[in-house]
């Protein structure tokens, strides 16, 4: 474990990046470049941290990191890389980093997820989880998508009820867009967490919306790009992809605990179907604050390339300065 106290200064709040990674070389840098966007051009009264948990790489992430960091760390008021001596797998590379954050403002992130150009410190505020749009992409390409699901919670009053409920047949939230307070945590979820090895998001919603009172806040913009060509759960030629699947399936037994019910399945798809069609066919078009999303994800969908080559153009110029092309 390495730690770095940079300076000491006061802010206005305390806010920590935490990137959890395993030989992601050809992505980490962009990364790191895209935290440094939101700080620079967004946290001027933040004070921003950061740790990274890298879980045993075998390529060159470490290595690019620490240059990285070398060349930057007077972007952070503190830094601390947890280098694994072993891997642990997602879930307990999430925990580390998890137990190592102290404030109560945070987002983890993988490190070959990005985040948008977007204010994500805008999310600061008295919801304990924010949930937000993100956006999909892979190579050059950022995917158009409804995104119904987003809308649906929008238009529910009873979030929290909703969600809980949704969790029983699959995984409604997106886990990349979603923004918790570390108060949230406790002994109790770190142990459902500690269950599994591949997959940290479900477990951690499950137990969440089960078991504390939730103040939900929905972000009407994106704040973060997923990259969905290259993770363990998308990708099928990943080498733990098929873990993965092995994990998902005792999940299901597990937590998805109507999925198998036919009569729940079918209110719960003609429950969703009602609830799409009105979003499609009323809230889009009359809604003031589904307008308002509707254009939010348009122009970010539009500007998102524009955003995401002037990233990789930065990582770029990195990597040319280091010599590590």
């Amino acid at each position: 474990m390495i730690c770095v106290n940079i300076k000491d200064s006061e802010f206005m709040k305390d806010f920590i990046f935490g990137v959890f990674c395993y030989n992601q070389e050809n992505y980490i840098i962009e990364n790191l470049e895209s935290i440094k966007y939101q700080i620079v051009n967004h946290g001027k009264d933040i004070n921003c941290s950061i740790v990274i948990g890298d879980d045993c790489s075998k390529d060159r992430t470490l290595k690019y990191i620490k240059l990285w960091l070398d060349e930057n760390r007077n972007v952070f008021a503190h830094i601390k890389i947890i280098d694994s001596p072993s891997n642990k797998g997602v879930v307990g590379n999430y925990i580390s980093l998890l137990k190592n954050i102290d404030t109560n403002n945070f987002k983890i992130l993988a490190g070959d997820d990005l985040y948008y150009k977007n204010n994500i410190f805008s999310v600061l505020g008295d919801e304990n989880i924010v949930i937000s749009p993100m956006l999909r992409f892979h190579e050059k390409k950022v995917i158009r998508e409804q995104r119904y699901n987003l809308k649906k919670f929008m238009v529910i009053s009873d979030k929290q009820k909703y969600i809980t409920n949704e969790l029983k047949f699959n995984n409604c939230l997106e886990s990349p867009g979603v923004f918790l307070d570390k108060r949230l945590f406790d002994e109790a979820l770190y142990t459902e967490l500690e269950k599994y090895k591949w997959i940290e998001d479900l477990p951690l919603f499950n137990y969440l919306f089960s078991n504390k009172k939730l103040k939900i806040g929905i972000s009407y913009q994106p704040l973060v790009m997923y990259r969905d060509d290259v993770g363990i759960s998308t990708n099928k030629k990943h080498v733990r992809n098929l873990e993965f699947e092995e994990e998902r399936l005792l999940l299901e037994k597990t937590i998805n605990v109507r999925k198998h019910n036919l009569l729940a399945l079918r209110i719960n798809k003609t429950k969703n179907s009602i609830l799409k069609r009105l979003c499609k066919y009323y809230y889009d078009k009359f809604d003031a604050d589904m307008i308002k999303f509707n254009n939010n994800m348009a122009k970010a969908e539009n500007e998102a390339t524009e955003y995401l080559a002037l990233i990789r153009k930065n990582a770029e110029d990195f990597k040319t300065r280091r010599g590590l092309k």
